[in-house]
Order: structure tokens, then C-alpha cells, then sequence
């Protein structure tokens, strides 16, 4: 599997949303996909219960603000 099909099944699973955020923002700063793309791939890959606390994209924030959503939700 190539390095875009690498990004597209990244998923949370077991792992803390930390480890998953991580490892997602490495991909995304080697990848050239829209800020908007890399929102809905994150939330994607999130795991109950983060997805369901998560919008699905948030046009008007940048990928950081975003994620940093999931990370301090309250």
C-alpha cells in the first residue's frame, strides 16, 4: 500500500487520541490534500467517543484548531 492509501486508512483504534493525532498531523504535513479533505480524514479515523463529540469539518478553523479540538474537547 502506497503512502495516500497509508493516510486514508489511518485509524484511532485502541490508541490514545494523542497517538492517533500525532501520527496523523506526521502524514498530513507530508501530504499536499486540502485542509478540508484532511479535516473529514481525521474525523474518519476517530473512534467513539471522540467522533460523536467531533464536527464532521470545521470550514472557518485551521487543521491545528481542528484537531485540537478532539484533543481538549471540554
Amino acid at each position: 500500500m502506497g503512502p495516500a492509501g497509508k493516510f486514508l486508512d489511518i485509524r484511532q483504534g485502541d490508541r490514545t487520541i494523542e497517538d492517533y493525532a500525532g501520527d496523523f498531523v506526521g502524514m498530513a504535513r507530508q501530504s499536499a490534500t486540502e485542509k478540508t479533505c484532511l479535516m473529514v480524514i481525521f474525523w474518519g479515523g476517530l473512534a467513539d467517543p471522540f467522533k460523536s463529540m467531533m464536527p464532521y469539518w470545521a470550514p472557518e478553523e485551521s487543521l491545528e484548531d481542528y484537531i485540537n479540538l478532539a484533543l481538549h474537547p471540554w
